[in-house]
């Protein structure tokens, strides 16, 4: 998948989740885009970053493998279980290689970080 494939996969599943910048857009942004986000999200914010990966080597059948990463950044603003409940969302919907948790303090926000495998098989 590409990464507009996901971000719209990710604001599909965890829409009841997520909140909204202020220009009323779902708090849902891909590291690399032409703009920063528009604000600070009143919610929970899902921040997108293709992780880059090797060189595609050989396979089975003819086949090229390359392995493709992302990773999910969920931060969330206010002190609810939105994180949580998106977070099992993902582990249910994408081979999820690892993530992460800091929980809120006074000094940070509640986040994670993820870890989502999506491989690329090439046939030549």
């Amino acid at each position: 998948m590409n990464v507009a494939e996901l971000k719209t996969q990710l604001q599909d599943l965890l829409l009841p989740e997520l909140g909204s910048y202020t220009n009323g857009l779902k708090s849902v942004w891909v590291y690399g885009s032409a703009q920063d986000p528009p604000s600070v999200s009143n919610g929970l914010e899902c921040l997108i970053r293709q992780v880059p990966s090797g060189a595609a080597r050989g396979s089975s059948a003819g086949q090229r493998f390359k392995p493709q990463e992302w990773e999910v950044v969920l931060k969330n603003f206010k002190r609810d279980s939105n994180l949580v409940k998106a977070l099992r969302k993902i582990e249910v919907r994408y081979v999820v290689l690892r993530y992460s948790h800091i929980p809120f303090s006074n000094e940070f926000f509640e986040s994670a970080r993820i870890v989502i495998f999506d491989p690329i098989f090439i046939n030549v």
